[in-house]
């Protein structure tokens, strides 16, 4: 038997750098990802090594400059989480370290 109804599931892909320079070429750390019309909401958090909150977003075109309240973060590794509810409400989060180099 065959049907003339097609199901799409688009799955969100993330892709995430795993360092960046502030003062170099790659000098922001931005994710990217293939939720553009099903995304409901999008949150960037990165956290310094005390579990600190160095930077959030939750704007998808934004990513962070390794600066905290103006000031750049001294290099090292970063935690960060993203996490995307697409529009049928399913919950993509994507968790990791980043490596900030000066």
């Amino acid at each position: 038997m065959q049907s003339n109804i097609v199901c799409l599931e688009q799955r969100i892909n993330i892709q995430v750098p795993n360092a960046f320079a502030p003062r170099g070429i790659n000098n922001e750390f931005k994710p990217l990802h293939t939720c553009e019309e099903g995304c409901r909401s999008y949150t960037l958090h990165v956290f310094d090594r005390f579990g600190g909150v160095a930077f959030l977003s939750n704007d998808p075109e934004l990513g962070w400059n390794g600066k905290k309240y103006g000031q750049l973060m001294p290099a090292g590794v970063y935690v960060y989480r993203i996490e995307i509810v697409q529009a049928d409400g399913r919950i993509s989060r994507t968790e990791g370290t980043v490596v900030m180099i000066q």
